[in-house]
């Protein structure tokens, strides 16, 4: 997967490196200066997106922890329906994705750039990866508040990368 054009393409290198798809998760496994940035996600067979794990800046973001929230539930600024379709995407093509939008945060009077890498997670029991069930999606997620250039909101930055 190209991160080029992301600000943080050696913290999502470092990240999918260090995450195995197919092995039961362990916060071990990935680099203790990503830990503030993961998330977790059960996948529901109702098409549910369960906030399990939510690390320090997430929460800081969002001004609250997600934690038990379904993902559909959070606001995700303009680009709603995109962010969970990119999610819902993942699922469906079993491919891991990294991911740039602008969110404006009216009560915060900021505009952030966001940027979020994910990848399936499959049932490690499952004999075939190819039909085992996703049952969660892994994250790392970055935000930066947007200079006065990166803030203009007539233009549309919304790039999702399949990996």
């Amino acid at each position: 997967m190209d991160f080029s054009s992301f600000k943080h393409a050696q913290a999502f290198e470092s990240f999918f490196a260090h995450v195995s798809q197919t092995a039961p998760f362990d916060v071990l496994t990935v680099p203790p200066d990503l830990w503030e940035n993961l998330y977790l996600l059960e996948v529901r067979q109702d098409g549910g997106l369960i906030v399990r794990l939510a690390g320090a800046q997430v929460r800081d973001v969002f001004g609250r922890d997600l934690r038990g929230l379904d993902l559909r539930q959070v606001s995700h600024g303009g680009d709603s329906a995109r962010v969970t379709a990119a999610y819902d995407q993942v699922v469906a093509e079993r491919r891991a994705a990294v991911m740039r939008r602008r969110v404006h945060l009216p009560t915060k009077r900021v505009t952030r750039v966001i940027e979020c890498g994910f990848a399936p997670l499959f049932d490690a029991a499952a004999p075939d990866r190819s039909t085992a069930p996703v049952n969660r999606i892994l994250g790392c997620f970055f935000a930066l508040e947007a200079g006065v250039r990166s803030a203009d909101y007539g233009k549309d930055d919304f790039a999702l990368h399949l990996g």
